[in-house]
Formats: structure tokens, sequence, C-alpha cells
């Protein structure tokens, strides 16, 4: 599946995931200077993650990598601003190079040193599972990584006429083959997880064990910080942590503020769903200039939808048609 044309910039939930990550990114760069850091992604034919991270942090360096030929040149094209390196290879082609990083014609080299590092996948396989555990061996103690994956089960087999123990049977045979030895974990992906409900929790079970035991038994650790399911067409998970120190794990999160987070894993054991409702510009402002309470003449709005609107109403993003 591939993300290099989906309209990233016109996705609510996506967008609301994005802006949560520049906040956990704000809270970390109370302790970690990211003036000397990497910032390492896909930009897709937008850039739009670039674009906001470019106006809230001082990165050193910016590398995105893309594979389809069309949307590279499309990056070219759209590029806001000079500082990007747009690369076209694969994402883990920095993993091999690590800490160095050739740019362009591949005769410069860069010297990336610590990084924040967003795998951010469209597809869910052995390949993008081995690049995740390899940044978190790879990449220099206090980089960032995130990845997100797909976590829509359907994908992986679905059928209307057979009995649902078959579907489900069968959807546990293709992720083994999807995944390799390596990475099908018989306690994690049992039949009755099989649902588009209690997949993406699987993912986010499998993703737990797999940076825990990359650094088992070293100094450092890869600290889980946020973990996010959200649905535009696609059910899609998010992982983020950072490499630390074992022995300042708990300073790292009294200094940051991570540790009463209400949006990050220290605060809610179990990912957050991403669920809001979407909006017109009329409703938005209409709902944030009465928030904590929910307007009478918007009472079509069920109680659930409104919580969660209030929960995420700080990260949900305003789109306008401009003639």
């Amino acid at each position: 599946m591939s993300g290099g044309n989906l309209p990233y910039h016109l996705r609510v939930k996506k967008e609301i995931e994005r802006r949560l990550f520049v906040e956990q990114l704000r809270l970390i760069s109370k302790i970690h200077d990211f003036e000397e850091y990497a910032y390492i992604g896909m930009a897709g034919p937008f850039s739009e993650d670039f674009k906001i991270m470019y106006d809230r942090f001082n990165f050193k360096h910016f590398f995105s990598y893309e594979t389809e030929e069309s949307v590279y040149k499309r990056q070219s094209f759209n590029i806001p601003f000079t500082h990007i390196n747009y690369i076209n290879n694969k994402i883990s082609t920095v993993l091999d190079q690590y800490p160095q990083i050739e740019i362009k014609d591949s005769t410069s080299v860069i010297e990336a040193s610590k990084a924040v590092l967003w795998l951010d996948y469209t597809g869910f396989d052995y390949q993008l599972l081995n690049d995740f555990e390899r940044a978190i061996t790879t990449l220099e103690s206090g980089s960032v990584i995130k990845i997100t994956l797909l976590a829509h089960v359907s994908k992986f087999y679905s059928s209307a006429t057979e009995p649902m123990t078959i579907v489900r049977e069968n959807r546990v045979r293709k992720i083994n083959e999807v995944l390799g030895e390596n990475y099908f974990l018989a306690d994690v992906f049992t039949q009755e997880k099989m649902t588009e409900k209690d997949f993406p929790l699987t993912i986010f079970e499998l993703l737990k064990k797999i940076s825990y035991s990359a650094l088992r038994g070293g100094k450092t650790k890869f600290l889980p910080i946020s973990s996010y399911i959200y649905q535009d067409g696609m059910t899609m998970i998010t992982f983020t942590g950072m490499i630390i120190n074992q022995d300042q794990e708990d300073t790292f999160l009294q200094k940051t503020g991570l540790k009463e987070w209400i949006y990050g894993l220290q605060a809610s054991p179990l990912p957050l769903k991403i669920e809001v409702p979407f909006l017109s510009l009329k409703e938005k402002l209409n709902l944030d200039a009465c928030l904590p309470n929910n307007p009478s003449n918007l009472d079509y709005f069920e109680g659930l939808e409104f919580q969660s609107y209030e929960k995420f109403h700080r990260f949900y993003p305003t789109y306008a048609k401009i003639f």
C-alpha cells in the first residue's frame, strides 16, 4: 500500500496525530536541544510534517526519503523551504549509513548524530518492523523514533461468506506469512484478536515487545512515550518512544512533563483512539466558544463524540476553501 498520493494535508485525524507528535517534541525539547538533531521522515508530495517541524523547531538537518519517482519529482516542485534534502531511496537506507547520510548527488555526506526519525508507513510487514528494530539499535541515545503502521486486519483476509472462525484462522496464517518467524509471535497473534477492534492493540503489544528486546541488557532503553489509533479510511496505529539511559528515565519524565501528560503512555497504558466528528468551520468555532459545555444548538452530537472532541480540540485542524 503506497501513501505517496494520499491527501495527508486534508485528513483530520492524521493531522491531529501529527500535532500530538509536535507537542511531544515540544516537551522533550525542554531538556534536549534539537538544534543539533536531524529530522528524518517521509515527506510525501506536500511535505506537511516537515513544514510544521521547520516552523516549531530549529533542526540542524532535514532528510526525506521517497521511493516513488513521481512523488519524488513533486516534492522538488512543492518544496516549502530549501533546508530539506529529498532522497530518492527507501528510508531504511539511513540505517545503513548512520550516522553519515549521503545526500542528493551521493557525493556529499552529512553527520546526522542524534535524530528524530518518523517511519511513516502505510503497510504492515516484516521489513517495516525490521526497520523499526534496527532504528532502535542503531540511533544514538537521545534520539526519538516513531512508527506508523496499517492496523486494518481485513486487508490481510476478508470474506463475506465464510464463518468468522475460518476468516480469523486465515488472517493468522496470512500475517504469519508477511511477518515471518522473527516477528510472528504465536502468543500475540491469536485468532480471537483478529478483529478490527482488537488488531491495533495486537500490533501495539508486538511493538512494545520489539522495542523492549532491542536494547535489553544494555545501558540504554527505548522508553515508549505515546501510541494512537485513528481511522481516515484505513485503521492506523502509531508508536513513539525515545532512546535514553536506563538511569535517566525518572528525571527525563519529570523534567519534560511527560509523566503527567494526558495524551501519553505514562498516563494511560493503552493507545489513545482519536475519534472525532468531522466539523464545519462554523460548528468548530461554536463548540470551542462553549467548551467545556456542549452547546444546545449542536445537540445532535452524541455525548461520546463531544467528549472525544473536547479531549483533542486543541489539535483539531481547520480547513477552509480559498477562492
